[in-house]
């Protein structure tokens, strides 16, 4: 059965609908512009991506057929999708870098995990829930069969750069482009990391915020002495240690509750946009926030 649209949902929806939409089954939902579903929020907490549908593209008619006799998976079945487990982001800026996926839904083998680019992904509306986001992956099951697996056991051998340049390298000789993650981070060990001041440990994560397309962290809020904080993710800086992985904020904790941001959720949106500025600005002199 059909689902039929108001006038202005659909004047809405066809906004945001990329050229090439004709391209996409109608099974991936409406596929939108490069920079993704932007929604009400412009902030969206960053675990939120974790779980998210992800949809493989179509192949392109100019695509190659995999060739069975040589171990190539066979194309996706019609509908499958997977989802998104983990993110690995650059502690340096916080931008979003790469996403973890399984394939076990598109290359009918054991699920093992991949890591792709982040621009890889296309944002749509899901099909069944307009309100919902979903992405569309554009890759061939070729091309992520030949992507090295991202598990536990490669993470605690050889450590998680050899396992991001490993599929950088992958990547490329497939024939994309990605740029080099100068400080990878997988965004589950940000909280609650340990954040220290100048003079010592000031607090910890709290919580995390990406823009809500999901390709860059904003702001995070650090919980010191029972107050929440609110502060630009680029004021902080991840400092790895044998003992002690930590984030470091370049100021004395006085000087930080004398003029830090506190934090309290609005009723209509995660962060208060007169607070988001004032976080900003306060942290403006910061040598990071200036890059």
């Amino acid at each position: 059965m059909k689902t039929h649209l108001s006038p202005l949902t659909a004047a809405v929806l066809a906004a945001f609908v990329a050229p090439a939409a004709n391209s996409q089954e109608a099974s991936t939902g409406a596929p939108v512009r490069a920079d993704d579903v932007t929604g009400r929020d412009p902030h969206a907490p960053l675990q939120d991506l974790i779980g998210t549908t992800v949809r493989l593209a179509s192949p392109k008619p100019r695509d190659p057929e995999p060739d069975p006799g040589r171990g190539a998976a066979a194309p996706a079945p019609g509908g499958a999708q997977s989802a998104i487990t983990r993110i690995v982001l650059d502690a340096d800026d916080g931008t979003i870098d790469w996403v973890v996926i399984g394939t076990a839904a598109w290359l009918g083998l054991p699920e093992r995990h991949v890591a792709v680019p982040r621009d890889a992904l296309r944002g749509t509306t899901s099909a069944t829930d307009e309100k919902r986001r979903e992405f569309v992956l554009d890759a061939t099951t070729e091309r992520l069969a030949t992507q090295p697996a991202f598990e536990d056991e490669g993470l605690a051998k050889r450590g998680l750069a050899a396992l991001v340049n490993e599929a950088r390298e992958a990547w490329q000789r497939s024939g994309g482009r990605v740029d080099e993650t100068a400080s990878p981070l997988l965004a589950e060990s940000i909280r609650p990391a340990p954040v220290h001041a100048r003079d010592g440990r000031f607090g910890a994560i709290h919580e995390v915020f990406s823009d809500d397309r999901g390709r860059r962290a904003r702001f995070v809020i650090v919980r010191s002495e029972g107050t929440n904080w609110l502060m630009p993710f680029a004021a902080l800086r991840w400092t790895p240690g044998d003992d002690e992985a930590r984030w470091v904020i370049d100021r004395p904790a006085a000087a930080l509750r004398e003029s830090g941001i506190r934090y309290e959720k609005p009723a209509d949106c995660l962060i208060d946009p007169k607070a988001a500025e004032a976080a900003q600005a306060a942290f403006a002199r910061s040598a990071r926030t200036s890059r």
